[in-house]
């Protein structure tokens, strides 16, 4: 599997895809109106409420900012947020290693997994606030966004 070499080609690749995610639902918010589209529903409504969920996130912590008096109070949001992220994430992992060690020694990794959706919807809320000026752009202009891939090592360097 190619993959972005790099952290800034990594913060491309998901900018441009919440940025396509963005542009379909806003193209074709009309789907609910189609019955015979409903088994596609559910997809746009994760990809909303994703977004959604994103900016409530940054704008919680940023009233939390302007309105702690200290740097204690600002960590009780951190607190709360990662705890809840955590806890739910405990919980999927449990599962899905339960589920998977009848195939390998997965426990190993249990502590350290759960920590990962903290990291990615807190990084996930940064990148679908620079997507969604350039997916509402590209929706009102009418155009279809493009894009080229980075280079993730295949193309050969010169010598």
């Amino acid at each position: 599997m190619l993959v972005p070499e790099s952290l800034s080609d990594i913060w491309k690749q998901r900018v441009r895809w919440s940025q396509g995610g963005q542009e379909v639902v806003l193209r074709h918010f009309d789907i609910f109106k189609d019955w015979r589209q409903r088994r596609i529903w559910p997809v746009y409504i994760e990809q909303v409420i994703s977004v959604l969920w994103a900016y409530a996130w940054l704008v919680v912590t940023i009233y939390l900012f302007v309105t702690a008096d200290t740097v204690q109070q600002m960590l009780v949001w951190f607190t709360y947020n990662s705890f809840a992220l955590v806890l739910i994430s405990h919980i999927q992992l449990l599962i899905s290693l339960w589920n998977d060690a009848r195939y390998d020694n997965v426990f190993r990794y249990y502590v350290w997994a759960a920590w990962y959706p903290v990291i990615y919807w807190m990084l996930n809320t940064f990148v679908v606030i620079a997507a969604t000026p350039r997916a509402i752009r590209s929706t009102v202009k009418g155009g279809y966004a493009t894009w080229n891939s980075p280079d993730r090592g295949t193309r050969r360097s010169s010598l």
